[in-house]
C-alpha cells in the first residue's frame, strides 16, 4: 500500500456566528484519522478517538460515510458498524475516481431518525 503525504485540515465552520459575526471552527465529539493509503480494490483501516481522550465510545454504533468535496452524495461504506475507533473498509469501490479531496463523516448510529454528526475527516486521496 501507498502512503499519503501530509493532509490538509479541513475544518468547518460552526453555522451559527458569533456576536462579531465570525464563525468558529466546529469542536467534534471524535477525530478521525484518514486512511494513511488509499487504493481502489484493497482494503484500507479507518481509525478514530474521542475527542477528550476518554476510551468509553459513545454510541455503540457508527455510521460511515466517505465524500468528497466535489460531490453533494456520500458513499456509504458501514451503514452500523461498532463504535470501537477501528473500521477495515473490506475494499476501497473501482468506481471511485483517483482524486484528491475525500473525506470521512462519522454518524452516531444507535436508533432511528436523524442521526447527530460527531466528526468529519482531514482530506485525503485515492491514489490508484
Amino acid at each position: 500500500m501507498q502512503t499519503l503525504g501530509v493532509q490538509r485540515l479541513s475544518a468547518p465552520l460552526s453555522p451559527t456566528p458569533n456576536n462579531d459575526g465570525t464563525f468558529d471552527e466546529i469542536k467534534w465529539k471524535m477525530e478521525i484519522e484518514p486512511p494513511k493509503s488509499c487504493t481502489r480494490g484493497e482494503p484500507t483501516e479507518i481509525t478514530w478517538r474521542m475527542s477528550d481522550g476518554s476510551t468509553d465510545f459513545a454510541p455503540l454504533f457508527v455510521r460511515i460515510e466517505v465524500w468528497n468535496k466535489a460531490w453533494n452524495v456520500p458513499t456509504v461504506i458501514a451503514l452500523t458498524a461498532p463504535n470501537t475507533g477501528h473500521y477495515m473498509w473490506p475494499r476501497v469501490y473501482w468506481g471511485m475516481p483517483i482524486k484528491d479531496e475525500y473525506f470521512i463523516k462519522i454518524y452516531g448510529a444507535d436508533g432511528e431518525g436523524p442521526h447527530e454528526l460527531l466528526a468529519e475527516s482531514r482530506l485525503f486521496s485515492i491514489v490508484k
